[in-house]
Protein backbone atom coordinates (compact mmCIF):
# COMPACT_ATOMS: atom_id res chain seq x y z
CA UNK A 1 0.00 0.00 0.00
CA UNK A 2 2.76 2.09 1.12
CA UNK A 3 4.38 1.38 -2.90
CA UNK A 4 1.68 2.52 -4.25
CA UNK A 5 0.76 5.66 -2.23
CA UNK A 6 4.60 7.04 -3.01
CA UNK A 7 4.07 6.00 -6.87
CA UNK A 8 0.75 8.13 -6.77
CA UNK A 9 2.74 11.35 -5.53
CA UNK A 10 5.34 10.75 -7.72
CA UNK A 11 2.96 11.13 -10.58
CA UNK A 12 0.95 13.94 -9.18
CA UNK A 13 4.43 15.59 -9.17
CA UNK A 14 5.39 14.92 -12.67
CA UNK A 15 1.73 15.87 -13.83
CA UNK A 16 2.75 19.54 -11.82
CA UNK A 17 5.89 19.40 -13.06
CA UNK A 18 4.77 19.07 -16.56
CA UNK A 19 2.63 22.12 -16.63
CA UNK A 20 5.40 24.08 -15.45
CA UNK A 21 8.12 26.04 -17.54
CA UNK A 22 11.24 25.04 -16.41
CA UNK A 23 14.62 27.04 -16.58
CA UNK A 24 18.31 25.75 -16.07
CA UNK A 25 21.40 28.34 -16.39
CA UNK A 26 24.99 27.72 -16.70
CA UNK A 27 27.40 30.09 -15.93
CA UNK A 28 31.45 30.95 -16.38
CA UNK A 29 33.11 30.38 -14.02
CA UNK A 30 30.78 27.91 -12.59
CA UNK A 31 31.29 28.86 -8.64
CA UNK A 32 28.91 32.09 -9.66
CA UNK A 33 26.53 33.05 -7.29
CA UNK A 34 22.89 32.81 -8.93
CA UNK A 35 19.78 34.49 -8.04
CA UNK A 36 16.30 33.68 -10.11
CA UNK A 37 13.67 36.71 -9.25
CA UNK A 38 16.01 37.93 -6.27
CA UNK A 39 15.86 33.52 -4.93
CA UNK A 40 19.61 32.41 -4.72
CA UNK A 41 19.75 28.98 -6.26
CA UNK A 42 22.31 26.74 -7.59
CA UNK A 43 23.96 27.19 -10.92
CA UNK A 44 23.81 24.23 -13.05
CA UNK A 45 19.86 23.39 -11.50
CA UNK A 46 16.60 22.86 -12.94
CA UNK A 47 14.29 25.34 -11.66
CA UNK A 48 10.32 25.38 -12.50
CA UNK A 49 8.09 28.36 -12.69
CA UNK A 50 5.14 29.82 -14.02
CA UNK A 51 5.62 30.87 -17.94
CA UNK A 52 7.02 34.46 -17.58
CA UNK A 53 9.56 36.94 -18.32
CA UNK A 54 12.30 35.83 -15.51
CA UNK A 55 15.24 38.13 -14.41
CA UNK A 56 18.75 36.38 -13.34
CA UNK A 57 21.61 37.73 -11.64
CA UNK A 58 24.78 36.39 -11.41
CA UNK A 59 28.03 37.29 -9.17
CA UNK A 60 31.25 35.87 -8.76
CA UNK A 61 34.27 37.37 -6.68
CA UNK A 62 36.49 39.61 -9.15
CA UNK A 63 33.30 39.77 -11.41
CA UNK A 64 30.74 42.26 -12.49
CA UNK A 65 27.34 41.44 -11.25
CA UNK A 66 25.54 40.41 -14.79
CA UNK A 67 21.56 41.05 -14.96
CA UNK A 68 19.30 39.14 -17.47
CA UNK A 69 16.04 38.16 -18.57
CA UNK A 70 14.25 34.88 -20.29
CA UNK A 71 11.41 34.57 -20.73
CA UNK A 72 9.93 30.55 -19.83
CA UNK A 73 7.24 28.83 -21.45
CA UNK A 74 4.80 26.12 -21.11
CA UNK A 75 6.01 22.65 -21.24
CA UNK A 76 9.83 23.49 -22.29
CA UNK A 77 12.99 23.38 -20.42
CA UNK A 78 15.37 26.78 -21.05
CA UNK A 79 18.98 26.32 -20.96
CA UNK A 80 20.50 29.90 -20.06
CA UNK A 81 24.11 30.27 -20.74
CA UNK A 82 26.46 33.36 -19.35
CA UNK A 83 29.83 34.70 -19.01
CA UNK A 84 31.13 37.14 -16.50
CA UNK A 85 33.37 39.91 -17.23
CA UNK A 86 35.89 40.42 -14.85
CA UNK A 87 35.10 43.77 -12.87
CA UNK A 88 37.05 47.22 -12.82
CA UNK A 89 38.39 47.01 -9.27
CA UNK A 90 39.83 43.53 -10.66
CA UNK A 91 40.84 44.73 -13.85
CA UNK A 92 42.45 47.76 -12.51
CA UNK A 93 44.56 45.36 -9.95
CA UNK A 94 45.51 43.40 -12.47
CA UNK A 95 47.26 46.24 -14.52
CA UNK A 96 48.95 47.27 -11.70
CA UNK A 97 49.68 43.58 -11.07
CA UNK A 98 51.98 43.51 -14.16
CA UNK A 99 53.69 46.99 -14.10
CA UNK A 100 54.65 45.71 -10.54
CA UNK A 101 56.56 42.82 -13.12
CA UNK A 102 57.57 44.95 -15.56
CA UNK A 103 60.91 44.95 -13.95
CA UNK A 104 61.51 41.49 -13.83
CA UNK A 105 60.34 41.28 -18.00
CA UNK A 106 63.07 43.68 -17.83
CA UNK A 107 65.77 41.77 -15.86
CA UNK A 108 65.08 38.58 -17.54
CA UNK A 109 65.75 40.36 -21.35
CA UNK A 110 68.92 41.80 -20.28
CA UNK A 111 70.13 38.88 -18.63
CA UNK A 112 69.20 36.75 -21.33
CA UNK A 113 70.94 39.11 -23.67
CA UNK A 114 74.28 39.63 -22.21
CA UNK A 115 74.18 35.39 -22.16
CA UNK A 116 73.58 35.18 -25.33
CA UNK A 117 76.48 37.38 -26.58
CA UNK A 118 78.75 35.95 -23.79
CA UNK A 119 78.21 32.60 -25.17
CA UNK A 120 78.42 33.95 -28.95
CA UNK A 121 81.34 35.35 -27.86
CA UNK A 122 82.96 32.37 -25.88
CA UNK A 123 82.23 30.26 -29.02
CA UNK A 124 84.11 32.78 -31.13
CA UNK A 125 86.58 32.65 -29.11
CA UNK A 126 87.53 29.21 -28.88
CA UNK A 127 87.66 29.36 -32.75
CA UNK A 128 89.77 31.84 -32.58
CA UNK A 129 92.08 29.92 -29.98
CA UNK A 130 92.39 26.96 -32.48
CA UNK A 131 92.89 29.01 -35.26
CA UNK A 132 96.13 30.23 -32.96
CA UNK A 133 97.17 27.00 -32.53
CA UNK A 134 97.27 26.24 -36.50
CA UNK A 135 98.86 29.37 -37.41
CA UNK A 136 101.36 28.62 -34.74
CA UNK A 137 102.33 25.72 -36.07
CA UNK A 138 102.19 26.09 -40.00
CA UNK A 139 104.85 29.56 -38.75
CA UNK A 140 107.34 27.22 -36.79
CA UNK A 141 107.43 24.43 -39.64
CA UNK A 142 107.82 27.31 -42.34
CA UNK A 143 111.48 26.98 -44.02
CA UNK A 144 111.72 29.62 -46.81
CA UNK A 145 111.40 33.34 -46.03
CA UNK A 146 108.38 34.06 -48.14
CA UNK A 147 107.01 31.65 -45.90
CA UNK A 148 108.12 32.30 -42.93
CA UNK A 149 106.95 36.14 -43.54
CA UNK A 150 103.50 35.07 -44.46
CA UNK A 151 102.99 32.69 -42.06
CA UNK A 152 104.14 34.69 -38.66
CA UNK A 153 102.06 37.65 -40.79
CA UNK A 154 98.85 35.32 -40.01
CA UNK A 155 100.15 33.56 -36.85
CA UNK A 156 100.03 37.40 -35.15
CA UNK A 157 96.62 38.38 -36.81
CA UNK A 158 94.50 35.17 -35.49
CA UNK A 159 96.55 35.77 -31.86
CA UNK A 160 95.57 39.58 -32.31
CA UNK A 161 92.11 38.73 -32.94
CA UNK A 162 92.25 35.78 -29.62
CA UNK A 163 93.10 38.92 -27.42
CA UNK A 164 90.40 41.02 -28.42
CA UNK A 165 87.92 38.18 -28.29
CA UNK A 166 89.58 37.40 -24.86
CA UNK A 167 89.43 40.57 -23.43
CA UNK A 168 85.52 40.72 -24.32
CA UNK A 169 85.09 37.55 -22.98
CA UNK A 170 86.37 38.44 -19.46
CA UNK A 171 84.35 41.79 -19.63
CA UNK A 172 80.84 40.12 -20.33
CA UNK A 173 81.55 37.74 -17.70
CA UNK A 174 82.26 40.07 -15.25
CA UNK A 175 78.94 41.96 -16.77
CA UNK A 176 77.06 39.16 -15.89
CA UNK A 177 78.33 38.45 -12.51
CA UNK A 178 77.03 42.14 -11.45
CA UNK A 179 74.02 42.56 -13.82
CA UNK A 180 72.13 39.63 -13.50
CA UNK A 181 72.19 39.08 -9.43
CA UNK A 182 71.75 42.61 -9.51
CA UNK A 183 68.66 42.98 -11.46
CA UNK A 184 67.05 40.21 -10.01
CA UNK A 185 67.48 41.76 -6.29
CA UNK A 186 65.92 45.21 -7.22
CA UNK A 187 62.99 43.90 -9.20
CA UNK A 188 62.21 41.25 -6.25
CA UNK A 189 62.69 43.84 -4.23
CA UNK A 190 60.03 46.76 -6.39
CA UNK A 191 57.95 43.92 -6.49
CA UNK A 192 57.48 43.10 -2.47
CA UNK A 193 57.31 47.11 -1.96
CA UNK A 194 54.36 48.19 -4.21
CA UNK A 195 52.79 45.19 -4.36
CA UNK A 196 49.27 44.86 -3.03
CA UNK A 197 46.93 42.20 -2.18
CA UNK A 198 43.93 41.77 -3.86
CA UNK A 199 40.86 41.71 -1.17
CA UNK A 200 37.42 41.41 -2.57
CA UNK A 201 34.58 43.78 -1.38
CA UNK A 202 31.25 42.97 0.34
CA UNK A 203 28.55 42.24 -1.67
CA UNK A 204 25.70 42.49 0.58
CA UNK A 205 22.95 41.56 -1.88
CA UNK A 206 24.49 38.35 -2.64
CA UNK A 207 25.16 37.88 1.12
CA UNK A 208 28.68 36.94 0.55
CA UNK A 209 31.48 38.46 2.88
CA UNK A 210 35.22 38.95 1.84
CA UNK A 211 36.76 35.54 2.25
CA UNK A 212 33.57 33.28 2.06
CA UNK A 213 31.97 31.63 -1.04
CA UNK A 214 29.25 29.78 -2.36
CA UNK A 215 29.93 27.27 -4.75
CA UNK A 216 27.32 25.75 -7.16
CA UNK A 217 26.68 22.78 -4.81
CA UNK A 218 26.19 25.05 -1.87
CA UNK A 219 29.81 25.01 0.07
CA UNK A 220 30.74 27.58 1.65
CA UNK A 221 34.43 28.28 -0.32
CA UNK A 222 37.43 30.01 0.67
CA UNK A 223 38.78 31.55 -2.28
CA UNK A 224 37.51 34.94 -2.43
CA UNK A 225 40.76 36.59 -1.39
CA UNK A 226 43.08 36.04 -3.60
CA UNK A 227 46.86 36.63 -3.70
CA UNK A 228 48.95 36.48 -6.54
Amino acid sequence: MKIYFTVFLFLIQVQVYSQKAGLVVFVNPSNSVLKIEDVKTKVGSLNFFDPSLKTIKLWSPRYKVLIDTVRVVDNKVIYKREKLVFSEEYKGYLKERNRQLKPFIRSAFISGFLLFVYEANRFGMKKAEQKVKDNYTFYYSSFSVGEIEKTKSAYESSLDKYNKKRNLNNILATAAYIIIPSSLVYSTYYYFKHHKRYTEKPNPEFAVTPGLGIDNFGNVTTTFNLKF
